[in-house]
């Protein structure tokens, strides 16, 4: 269901390239949230898997933060390397004494803004190391991350930059296909062609965040059964609208139900309409 966009290709060639050359790099691949850093990332993942000589690597600062463990993400990635060895020694040092140190260990840390200072300096400083053959991806919801005095300051000190690959907001077309290939597989029509494309435009005018764009579908989704909770238009095809988005757009507060309940409510109607009249339905929703 990703929309796989050119930048997860430049990432992918980028990290090949350090594969064959047998080179060391630091890259920030930075852009506003919802963009695809993440998906084109464990996109990559997937791409590398069949290398025998990588090791792929991925810890959320943010989670590990947020983690009750009180573990750094440092030592999240080095359990991922190497479970057994010891918590105080540094990430770089277990890399090189480790039956993987002859392979391509590509580190990842999702949400690098929320590393303290110390953090991001040792996490940046692993390519510095001797005899370390990694590469050292540093996910950022800022747009201009390696432009800021923290970046500045690493490379004061010696720390080579990281490389920058900026991912832009998604223009209405990407956001539609996502929305597109979601419901690709739904077996009955859901949502009519006009409200996709409102939901992509909206979303695309206000952030570019795919996940505004699912989250408004979603609700458009509860929308729709109130209408047939309601028994508004009841001799209408049951689509959502754009009537649906639009309520949606101005509440985007959660559901007790899920995108996946909501599809079968509306497939279990018309696979079933036949049989029963839509009070029973209702009932059954409710």
């Amino acid at each position: 269901t990703f929309l796989i966009r050119s930048h997860a290709a430049e990432l992918h060639e980028i990290i090949s390239r350090c594969h064959t050359a047998r080179k060391s790099l630091n890259i920030c691949v930075q852009g506003v949230a919802g963009t695809g850093k993440t998906c084109a990332v464990h996109w990559i993942q997937k791409q590398l898997q069949a290398r025998k000589d990588v090791i792929f690597s991925y810890v959320n600062a943010y989670r590990v933060s947020h983690n009750k463990e009180n573990f750094s993400c440092a030592r999240k990635l080095a359990q991922q390397i190497s479970p057994s060895q010891n918590e105080n020694k540094r990430l770089a040092d277990i890399i090189v004494n480790s039956d993987t140190n002859k392979k391509l260990h590509v580190l990842v840390i999702d949400e690098i803004d929320h590393l303290s200072d110390s953090e991001l300096e040792d996490f940046y400083k692993i390519c510095c190391s001797n005899n370390t053959w990694c590469v050292c991806i540093g996910i950022s919801n800022i747009l201009n991350f390696t432009e800021s005095s923290r970046i500045n300051r690493l490379t004061s000190m010696g720390i080579p930059q990281p490389k920058r690959i900026s991912f832009n907001a998604l223009d209405s077309t990407e956001i539609l296909n996502i929305l597109h290939r979601r419901i690709a597989k739904i077996p009955y029509s859901v949502f009519a062609d006009e409200s996709l494309v409102q939901i992509s435009k909206l979303v695309a005018n206000r952030s570019g965040d795919v996940r505004i764009a699912l989250k408004l579908a979603e609700e458009a989704v509860h929308n729709c059964l109130q209408r047939l909770r309601n028994k508004q238009d009841p001799d209408d095809d049951v689509l959502v609208r754009c009537i649906d988005v639009s309520k949606s757009a101005h509440n985007l507060k959660a559901h007790n139900l899920t995108i996946p309940q909501a599809m079968i409510l509306k497939t279990l109607y018309h696979s079933n309409k036949r049989q029963f009249d839509k009070s029973q339905l209702f009932a059954f929703m409710l």
